[in-house]
């Protein structure tokens, strides 16, 4: 017979152990972001980048703010009955995006 209580109990702890791991992944990821466009940054000479609102400076991007400049990217697909793709129309990167994009490294390709 199966022990609720038992099942109940593991199965928080399951929940709580992705929870944490996702968190640490997440942070893990956000410190990257903002490294890797921080070191850009230096290796180009600039002391600040428009990313807030308004095309405002920002001295020290962070990760919510990096991704708040890419929230407004778009591609759409046109298909068919089939599902076959027959039109597609990829991004179009503003001149913000694609800078931040080659300040961290990544190709703007990645978004055709």
């Amino acid at each position: 017979m199966v022990n609720m209580e038992e099942n109940t109990k593991f199965s928080r702890q399951r929940k709580d152990g992705f929870h944490r791991r996702d968190t640490l992944l997440s942070l893990c990821v956000a410190t990257i972001m903002e490294r890797e466009l921080r070191q850009g940054m230096a290796r180009n000479g600039l002391k600040s980048i428009p990313i807030y609102p308004e095309e405002r400076e920002c001295q020290h991007p962070t990760a919510p703010s990096i991704i708040r400049a890419f929230q407004n990217v778009e591609k759409f697909e046109v298909v068919d009955r089939d599902d076959n793709v027959t039109e597609y129309f990829p991004p179009l990167l503003t001149p913000l995006q694609k800078q931040i994009l080659n300040l961290m490294d990544v190709p703007a390709t990645l978004y055709a």
